[in-house]
């Protein structure tokens, strides 16, 4: 997408126009943004914790955030977010296929219009789409499928009972609740707390099944958004936008309808997604240390930076570089490889004069988390590098895997 977009030439100055300055490129996480467009309009505390549940077409991720500060408005990650393939398009696909399946039990496909029945079977979700547990659970609650042959004849009804149609919606919904409760044993492992609500943001969200079934787990705690969850990314991508633009410290302000203020509000840190480590250029090449851990808090807006040994960097055929490992568990301190799971290759950072590194510079390495992505840069005498005289010197190359 970035290459896309750098391609499209969107972020260069308009010549014929002439007044338009450069634009820059970021990326918001669409939970980050989510929470940001909804959040301001709740009362919260410091010491709250929020999980977003951003439900869409295709997925849905949960998010924990904890209330830093409630004037301005300031959030941080809480935990590790998570989200799965459980969006509207598979609560959609298990329901359909169910109804192919039912159809196919009873008449010979080959003789079906199925143009018609498919314009049914839409019918039959958008209907079922509407009605909550209470609805739908009862053996009463029938949708009749108009089936008829491709010489237009038509077929007896085809009823598809509400408790048919709850088993296939249940295996969507249980696994968004299934994410719920992982988030919820997060936060109360680090934090000793509960959510204090589950705010459910996104189209998805406006799914009647969807909200009664999250109702039925987690109680009152559960809040729908409406029609202002449609719109809440969009409103926090705004707002993100303001913060970045105006700097780190900065803070975006939000007009509160109910109340006719206005609120400045921004995130201050997000949680590391996973661990990071690299060989510190002492002991058995084997020996990483751990720099970053799944779960730490990283500063939005300023880098998280460690100093760097400059032993570190290895001459292999030629190349000059130091490679950064990932694992998706806790691990922190000096662990030989063997004793950490899942570990691979990140990244490289790549010294294109090695000439430079006997020279006393002082090196760091610079970590900023956006989201579920994670970016490395090297600072020289304490700037980034392509801010000083060392600029095109270094670069980072991610790994293929």
């Amino acid at each position: 997408m970035r290459e896309a977009i750098l391609k499209s030439g969107i972020l260069r100055v308009d010549q014929t126009m002439g007044t338009r300055l450069p634009a820059s490129l970021d990326f918001v996480p669409e939970p980050e943004a989510a929470a940001l467009g909804v959040l301001p309009h709740s009362d919260l505390q410091p010491g709250n914790v929020y999980l977003i549940v951003d439900c869409g077409a295709g997925t849905v991720d949960i998010i924990p955030y904890i209330v830093k500060s409630s004037s301005p408005l300031e959030l941080g990650d809480c935990v590790a977010g998570d989200g799965g393939l459980l969006g509207d398009m598979f609560m959609k696909s298990a329901l359909v296929g169910m109804l192919w399946r039912q159809v196919a039990a009873q008449h010979n496909l080959s003789d079906i219009d199925k143009d018609h029945l498919e314009s049914q079977m839409e019918t039959a979700w958008a209907t079922s789409r509407r009605h909550s547990y209470d609805d739908l659970g009862s053996p009463n609650w029938v949708v009749r499928l108009e089936v008829r042959r491709r010489s237009g004849a038509r077929l007896p009804d085809l009823p598809i009972c509400g408790p048919d149609i709850v088993r296939e919606f249940r295996s969507v919904t249980d696994g968004i609740v299934r994410l719920v409760k992982q988030q919820e044993d997060a936060v109360m492992e680090k934090h000793g707390v509960k959510p204090c609500f589950i705010i459910v943001v996104g189209g998805f969200g406006l799914n009647e099944f969807l909200l009664s079934e999250l109702h039925r787990c987690f109680g009152s705690r559960v809040v729908p958004t409406g029609d202002a969850g449609l719109y809440a990314v969009r409103d926090g991508v705004a707002i993100a936008g303001i913060q970045r633009h105006r700097g780190a410290d900065a803070t975006a302000v939000v007009y509160r309808p109910d109340t006719a203020a206005l609120i400045p509000v921004r995130i201050s840190t997000q949680v590391s997604r996973h661990s990071y480590g690299y060989w510190a250029g002492y002991g058995a090449i084997s020996q990483l240390t751990w720099f970053l851990t799944k779960g730490d808090d990283i500063p939005v807006g300023r880098p998280y930076t460690i100093p760097l040994n400059i032993a570190a960097f290895q001459q292999v055929f030629g190349r000059c570089y130091f490679s950064v490992y990932r694992c998706p568990h806790p691990v922190r301190g000096t662990l030989p490889t063997s004793a950490v799971e899942d570990v691979f290759e990140f990244c490289h950072v790549r010294c294109l004069d090695p000439s430079i590194l006997t020279t006393g510079l002082q090196l760091q390495l610079s970590t900023q988390v956006t989201g579920p992505a994670v970016q490395f840069s090297i600072f020289v005498n304490g700037v980034p590098v392509e801010d000083s005289i060392h600029k095109g010197k270094f670069e980072v190359v991610l790994s293929d895997h």
